[in-house]
C-alpha cells in the first residue's frame, strides 16, 4: 500500500545552483537526497562528484523587526539598513521527503560542499520583486 502511495504522489520541484539557475524535477516523495542531487547535477550540467551537497536555503525576507536605524554619534550620521539573515540546512544523503520538509520561504540548492557559504537566497525570498 505504501509503495502505491509513493507511485501516485510525485512531487514537482526546483533545484537551484549558486548563480540562481535551476532545473525542475518530478520525482517520488521517497527518493533520497543523494539521488535528487545526482539527477539535478546531470540536468544542470554539473560534474557529478561526491562532494555535491543538497541543502535548503531560507531567508527571513527582511523582516521589519530587523530593520534598524544606526546612529553614528561621532560623525552625527544617520544610516538606515535592513538585515537579511539566511540559513542553510544541509541534507544527509539518505534523507527523504525533502520537498515536504522545506520551510515556507525555503528553496533547495545544490552546491559543492566547500561553496555552501556562497549560497544566497533568491530575490523573491527576500521580498524583492522585479
Amino acid at each position: 500500500m505504501l509503495k502505491f502511495f509513493f507511485d501516485i504522489f510525485k512531487d514537482v520541484f526546483k533545484v537551484y545552483c549558486a548563480d540562481h539557475t535551476y532545473t525542475t524535477l518530478k520525482l517520488r516523495m521517497d527518493v533520497p537526497a543523494s539521488r535528487i542531487a545526482k539527477l539535478a547535477a546531470e540536468k544542470l550540467g554539473l560534474k557529478v562528484t561526491n562532494n555535491l551537497t543538497l541543502c535548503e536555503v531560507r531567508s527571513n525576507g527582511g523582516s521589519n523587526e530587523l530593520s534598524n536605524t544606526y546612529f553614528n554619534l561621532k560623525h552625527n550620521l544617520k544610516i538606515n539598513f535592513n538585515i537579511f539573515f539566511s540559513d542553510r540546512i544541509v541534507f544527509k544523503e539518505n534523507d527523504v521527503g525533502l520537498t515536504t520538509s522545506l520551510s515556507v520561504n525555503g528553496r533547495l540548492f545544490l552546491s559543492p560542499s566547500e561553496h555552501l557559504d556562497a549560497l544566497t537566497p533568491l530575490p523573491e525570498q527576500e521580498g524583492i520583486k522585479y
